[in-house]
């Protein structure tokens, strides 16, 4: 589930799992779903310290999947 802040030109959202690739896969993608304008422009990622073995990872899946340019 995504909750979270959603505007045409803005979305949050908290992403509550561990490290699951298919599952956060599947939560960027909902929750780029819910931004109606097409150019993403900024993207924050705030990680926890459970998650950092994992930043490239994470910060991959965020950009295939939730079609952002963000920067690593």
């Amino acid at each position: 589930m995504v909750s979270g802040m959603q505007c045409s030109h803005g979305v949050t959202g908290v992403w509550k799992g561990g490290w699951n690739e298919a599952e956060l896969s599947r939560w960027a993608a909902a929750l780029r779903a819910q931004l109606t304008d097409s150019g993403v422009t900024l993207g924050l990622v705030f990680l926890a310290p459970s998650l950092f073995p994992y930043a490239k990872d994470v910060l991959d899946v965020l950009r295939v999947h939730g079609h952002d340019r963000c920067d690593g």
